[in-house]
């Protein structure tokens, strides 16, 4: 198993790509073969490493300006999968939190595409709900921990002369516990971490006889 494909695997579950065929094999268009989404992975994926909170910890939890937190995370997202279209590893500064989790992260799938010539030819994200589980502003890191539903439209992934050389189909809702990290010179918010949200179980109701 290759890079990329251990990588996404450690994403998704599954998301078990196959090799992708060079580039250059053929400027005719191939079949389309299914490969892992770079995503939210927060996609995302796109994610990562979970966080923790230390027993001194002090967060102060308030009530963020309704939709605040979903316009947030469509940006970060939205800057994202600009970054993984245009190729761009500088322009993942602009929604990650640089050298973090989600980081790394990002910057290996990257790589992986660039060497097999491929990149995401759109944005497939889509933010569906996204609510707040803490806001730490206390000292000089200021952090958010957020719980966001999205979901992934079909899409593709293009060569160097926008011929489709793989495709990955849609995939369903999946809630993802996220925390954001906002800059002390600019105040904007960026990717920490993103790991899959604890499923919460539903307690059996009895009918009475």
């Amino acid at each position: 198993m290759d890079r990329l494909d251990a990588v996404l695997q450690e994403l998704r579950s599954t998301a078990v790509p196959p090799d992708v065929p060079p580039a250059a094999r053929s400027r005719s268009i191939p079949k389309p073969i299914r490969l892992g989404v770079p995503a939210l992975l927060l996609g995302v994926a796109l994610a990562l490493v979970a966080f923790h909170r230390t027993p001194t910890e002090q967060a102060v939890v308030t009530a963020a300006p309704k939709g605040q937190w979903q316009r947030i995370m469509e940006r970060i997202d939205a800057d994202r999968m600009q970054a993984f279209m245009d190729d761009d590893v500088a322009f993942l500064a602009l929604a990650d939190e640089w050298h973090s989790p989600a980081n790394r992260t990002d910057i290996a799938i990257m790589t992986d595409l660039r060497v097999r010539g491929l990149r995401l030819d759109r944005n497939p994200m889509h933010i569906d709900a996204v609510s707040e589980d803490y806001l730490a502003l206390a000292g000089d890191l200021k952090r958010a921990g957020l719980l966001v539903t999205d979901h992934v439209e079909a899409h593709n992934y293009v060569n160097g002369s926008g011929v489709v050389v793989a495709s990955r189909p849609p995939r369903a809702q999946r809630s993802w516990s996220v925390e954001l990290r906002r800059s002390a010179g600019t105040g904007r918010w960026r990717l920490f971490s993103a790991v899959p949200a604890p499923r919460r179980s539903v307690p059996s109701r009895h009918r009475g006889n």
